[in-house]
């Protein structure tokens, strides 16, 4: 669904919500049940959601930015058997507070989570390990204030579904990317979002369809 809003002049809002089922892989058992990013920027708002097969591990993940505030909110909720049962990270710039809850069971996915934020000079690390056989080796979000850029990674170990997943924004060019490779059997191979502000372009790239859309508003 997309909503177009007049703002003042010549700047218009756009709100665009929609499933990207023919963008997704056809493997069963899969991690991700749905993806929805949300990002805020004045009133600007936008959210892609991915929703996959049944008998997932994630039913959703959830990521809001709203750069005023420069809040950003992760959320993770899983099904049965969880691995992980939420992560939720709050960043807020004026007052510069940080939280992190991570409740895990046994057998959990993550071995190490690695949280990083400078502020100026002002830089937080956060490491968190858990319990051996996780599939993710290590996951780090660092995020610089000045650039704005946010950059998530996650490697994996043998047999897995996500080799990497790496998530950038900057301010000044509300520049969003998103790319996943896997490796064999994966159920994704490439995941590419891009957004920028001034020229309001989204551009969504899935590699195995060679399938893309891209809106422009000026």
């Amino acid at each position: 669904m997309l909503r177009v809003n007049k703002l003042f002049g010549s700047l218009f809002i756009i709100s665009l919500s929609f499933p990207l089922s023919v963008f997704r892989s056809v493997h069963n058992h899969s991690l991700l049940s749905s993806l929805c990013i949300q990002i805020s920027l004045y009133n600007l708002s936008q959210c892609i959601q991915i929703s996959v097969h049944n008998h997932s591990l994630i039913s959703s993940l959830s990521i809001q930015i709203s750069l005023c505030n420069l809040s950003l909110c992760i959320q993770i909720s899983v099904h049965n058997l969880f691995l992980l049962s939420s992560l939720c990270i709050q960043i807020s710039l004026y007052n510069l507070s940080q939280c992190i809850q991570i409740p895990v069971h046994n057998h959990s996915l993550l071995s190490s989570l690695c949280i990083q934020i400078s502020l100026y000079n002002l830089s937080l690390c956060i490491q968190i390990s858990v319990h051996n056989h996780s599939p993710l080796s290590s996951l780090c979000i660092q995020i610089s204030l000045c650039n704005l850029s946010l950059c998530i990674q996650i490697s994996l170990y043998n047999l897995t579904l996500l080799s990497s997943l790496c998530i950038q924004i900057s301010l000044y060019n509300l520049s969003l990317c998103i790319q996943i490779s896997v490796h064999n059997h994966s159920l994704l191979s490439s995941l590419c979002i891009q957004i920028s502000l001034y020229n309001l372009s989204l551009s969504v790239f899935r590699s195995n369809f060679a399938c893309s859309l891209t809106i422009y508003l000026y």
